[in-house]
């Protein structure tokens, strides 16, 4: 039994590796189990080789994704179109094969940068999200054209809706997922990922958030409470340096992004927090189109 090799190689180089050695007849899981038993890869690792591998394969014996312009890789919803347009042709018998997988074959096939196949595939994932969720699909037009209901809308019925790997979906995906099925402009995508955003933190660090207002309105003067100009004197008074990334603590978010979770805050809070009056379940007051 020969000692196990210890070879440090990119998983795409190390499919290309098992394709090229492959013996005749010999089918790609065959091959792909034989060599990875030989370079004592782990189990998680050899199911995720031997999905590109099979992806490799199958881009290997297409010629329409081999005749695919290179251009097309550049923009997600020509992609999309492209592909799904020949669907049928691309299906394996009567199977129809997902937008994700012939991504991942074209990513490994024309050697797509690693950066650009993960926009490309978070798009497509996105697509594909959007077509197999009703609640998506049938949102009302008048939540559509207002941020507020929209995110609103969105987190009430997340949890309704499928998850991707198991987990709560985020808002940012679901935004992408309403561009990706047409129903929200392309232009008015980037900024209203970054909204979606913002309203996920307002969510996630709901009390800190509350906490922290109240405290600021608290300590401004009777005069500030009054003035007409009382949102600016309070966005002052608040502490910035709480308000830290959720997936780093330990940096302080930027000063756009802090804008943009007070907006929101304010939607959600401003009323509790300066009347007393709690519009968490429907944050419309001030409508904003988009």
């Amino acid at each position: 039994m020969p000692e196990k090799l210890k070879i440090e190689i990119s998983k795409k180089d190390m499919v290309s590796l098992i394709l090229s050695a492959r013996e005749k007849n010999e089918t790609v899981g065959s091959a792909v189990n034989r060599y990875l038993r030989l370079l004592g890869i782990s189990p998680e690792e050899s199911k995720e080789i031997s999905l590109m591998a099979s992806a490799k394969d199958y881009y290997d014996r297409s010629q329409f994704l081999q005749q695919i312009p290179g251009k097309f890789l550049d923009d997600s919803f020509v992609l999309i179109e492209c592909l799904e347009n020949h669907r049928a042709e691309l299906s394996q018998g009567n199977k129809s094969i997902s937008l994700s997988y012939l991504v991942e074959a074209l990513w490994i096939g024309r050697n797509m940068p690693d950066s650009k196949y993960k926009q490309v595939s978070f798009d497509v994932g996105a697509a594909e999200y959007y077509r197999n969720n009703p609640l998506l699909q049938y949102i009302p037009h008048d939540v559509l054209k207002d941020y507020s209901k929209l995110i609103t809308y969105l987190v009430t019925y997340r949890d309704q809706m499928a998850k991707v790997d198991k987990k709560r979906n985020s808002l940012g995906y679901l935004v992408q997922a309403l561009v990706m099925g047409g129903k929200i402009p392309r232009e008015k995508s980037k900024k209203l990922n970054f909204i979606a955003s913002a309203a996920e933190y307002v969510f996630e660090r709901k009390d800190m958030v509350k906490e922290e207002m109240k405290r600021a309105y608290a300590e401004l003067t009777h005069k500030q409470k009054n003035s007409a100009r009382i949102i600016t004197y309070l966005w002052r008074n608040i502490d910035r340096a709480i308000f830290t990334y959720l997936n780093d603590d330990s940096i302080e978010v930027s000063s756009r992004y802090f804008r943009n979770i007070m907006k929101f805050a304010m939607e959600i809070y401003g009323d509790e927090i300066l009347r007393g009056t709690d519009k968490q379940q429907n944050p419309t007051g001030r409508r904003q189109n988009i």
